[in-house]
């Protein structure tokens, strides 16, 4: 799934630095989502949205 987001953004700055945040943050993202809503894909599904917005945010 990284490689989908850092397709969406071209500098190569920005692409390593949401790198770095994805490796940091996404597992924890994931599992406190999990906690919050109690299904695996829903977390899954909330996480990839945050990064999708974060990294829409990048390119603009």
């Amino acid at each position: 799934m990284l490689t989908f987001y850092l397709s969406m953004i071209d500098s190569d700055s920005d692409k390593s630095k949401f790198e770095q945040l994805y490796i940091k943050y996404r597992n924890p993202m994931l599992n406190r989502a999990y906690d919050i809503l109690g299904d695996r894909g829903l977390a899954e599904d909330a996480v990839h949205n945050v990064f999708l917005s974060i990294s829409q945010t990048i390119t603009t």
